[in-house]
């Protein structure tokens, strides 16, 4: 991934990708619920015997989560090195570093490998039907692919976000590729509220001790945390942020 797609994804200036580590510091996921993706995965049926690849990782957050409650071996790939170390790290810390493995690699040098693995996720990066294209190269027939995006509220049917896909939307995508969904999970209003105000705290904390260290970068952080809050208030009215389970077809 090059330098400007990391910014990108984490929705900061290019120029402040090198203080990422400090802002999101304490934050083993990135806006994911690691606990919930793993669930849902155990309720499709994957056991310690799947073979699993995380790309775009971030810190680890649901690989180390993944390999620590089903005993899965997780291979997991970020573009970032400080994040694939800070994985690294926590799964040492978490105790399952023999059942993980992170390597600092570009999402595209993996979905143009040869490699096929029983699980493939990818969470936080490009939309689903971006993303299911590329997961589905790297799953075996009969496996499963995990990503999420956001979803159009079913009532929205003018601004930005008109062409956002719905959720039965998503569905009908999904199943266009021959795929079918084993497992959705659609956030509520008071789901968004209570995880976003739970990052936002941790962010604003960070972003102030940042501020203070390197009053320079002040105004960047400022429009950072400005950012995330306009986006939690776009995902309590006309988007909701889902993730899927996908069962690979032919």
């Amino acid at each position: 991934m090059r330098l400007g797609e990391v910014a990108a994804s984490m929705d900061v200036k290019r120029e402040m990708v090198g203080n990422l580590p400090a802002m999101v510091l304490g934050l083993h996921s990135l806006g994911s619920s690691p606990r919930q993706i793993v669930g849902m995965l155990e309720r499709a049926g994957v056991t310690a015997r799947h073979r699993v690849i995380d790309i775009a990782c971030g810190k680890g957050g649901a690989a180390v989560e993944l390999a620590e409650r089903i005993g899965s071996r997780v291979v997991g790939v970020d573009a970032f090195e400080p994040f694939v170390e800070a994985a690294r790290e926590l799964s040492v810390e978490r105790g399952v570093a023999m059942r993980c493995e992170f390597r600092v690699s570009d999402w595209r040098s993996v979905a143009s490998g040869r490699a096929r693995f029983d699980v493939a996720m990818m969470i936080g990066l490009l939309s689903l039907e971006e993303g299911a294209c590329v997961l589905r190269r790297c799953v075996r027939r009969g496996g499963w692919y995990v990503i999420d995006d956001a979803v159009r509220m079913a009532g929205v049917r003018r601004g930005r976000f008109a062409e956002t896909l719905t959720r039965s939307g998503a569905r009908a995508f999904i199943s266009s590729l021959g795929d079918a969904v084993a497992s959705e999970h659609v956030m509520t209003r008071a789901e968004v509220v209570g995880r976003n105000r739970a990052m936002q705290a941790r962010l604003t904390a960070a972003a102030e001790r940042l501020g203070r260290e390197r009053p320079r970068l002040r105004r960047d952080l400022a429009a950072f945390l400005h950012r995330q809050r306009e986006a939690t208030r776009v995902l309590t009215t006309v988007l909701r942020p889902a993730v899927w389970v996908v069962r690979r077809g032919a």
